[in-house]
């Protein structure tokens, strides 16, 4: 599986804390050509991405378009990894229901995955509010 630094989770607006690149995902595709194409930071795509001529091609929501790595237990499946090394996963299990025990960050822990995130429903615009784990300014 092959990860790329160019597709990032990135945070929307409103003063959440730590960097505003929380983590990488595992690579998927990402229309650069159709975005670049209409010579304009574009909207959001089917993969909750868009570029920014300064941070590149980044994702600010999970809609589907993103590789995932699907959990045996029926835990949400796994999308990438925050910047502080703790694993990402989607936001609902194969249930369809989300972790009621989130911290403020989005970040809970079990036996099989340790401390992790959940990362938060596409319209909110944002992963995880920040990072637990230590990170590099």
């Amino acid at each position: 599986m092959k990860l790329s630094t160019s597709y990032t989770f990135a945070t929307g607006q409103g003063g959440a804390a730590g960097p505003s690149t929380r983590g990488i995902a595992f690579n998927a595709p990402a229309p650069t050509d159709a975005i670049l194409g209409a010579y304009t930071l574009a909207p959001f795509d089917d993969a909750g991405g868009h570029i920014n001529p300064n941070a590149s091609y980044h994702y600010h929501a999970v809609n589907g378009g993103t590789t995932q790595i699907a959990q045996k237990d029926g835990h949400a499946a796994m999308i990438g990894y925050a910047m502080d090394g703790y694993g990402m996963y989607g936001q609902l299990d194969a249930n369809g229901k989300e972790p009621t025990d989130l911290d403020d960050c989005r970040e809970h822990y079990d036996a099989t995955r340790g401390y992790h995130y959940h990362v938060a429903a596409p319209g909110s615009n944002n992963f995880i509010n920040c990072l637990k784990g230590a990170y590099a300014k």
